[in-house]
């Protein structure tokens, strides 16, 4: 395939190539990564302050480097700064603090929202859910909303 600058795969999706050419058909597939045209979506579970954004932002940097798919990151603590303002304290965090716990829910559902969109948009991409989802009760409703739209989906 030659290289034409003003071809549709020379502007790509914001971070779906990480080179001008670089595109799905011309991948080198560098690990057991499926190469397809499929969605999935990565959940990742944790306590705060444990690496969950800076793996995330490192896996979307090197799939949507290596494998030129669409890869974006929901990280619901850019939702809650947007919505409803800064860095919160310890008793946010708190499971008996019913406010917070309102707030945390509607940012998660802002971040599901977004995801199903844009996994909607597109005919194959990848999501990333970067939020704590500490109970059974949040991964099992984040994994209902996904369902919808595929069925691959791992919580990390």
């Amino acid at each position: 395939m030659k290289f034409s600058p003003t071809s549709t795969y020379a502007i790509s999706h914001t971070g779906s190539a990480a080179a001008i050419g670089h595109v799905l058909e011309n991948s080198i597939p560098l690990s057991i990564f499926p190469i397809q045209i499929d969605k999935f979506v990565f959940c990742f579970s944790g306590l705060p302050g444990r690496g969950k954004t800076h793996i995330s932002r490192r896996l979307a940097s090197y799939l949507s480097f290596f494998y030129a798919v669409p890869v974006r990151v929901f990280n619901v603590a850019a939702y809650r700064e947007k919505m409803h303002g800064g860095l919160k304290a310890a008793e946010w965090f708190d499971p008996h603090n019913e406010e917070a716990l309102k707030i945390r829910n509607e940012c998660n559902e802002a971040a599901l929202r977004d995801i199903v969109t844009f996994l909607c948009s597109s005919l194959h991409g990848i999501a990333i859910l970067d939020s704590t989802n500490a109970t059974h009760a949040r991964r099992a409703h984040v994994a209902k909303m996904v369902s919808i739209i595929t069925h691959k989906m791992g919580i990390l």
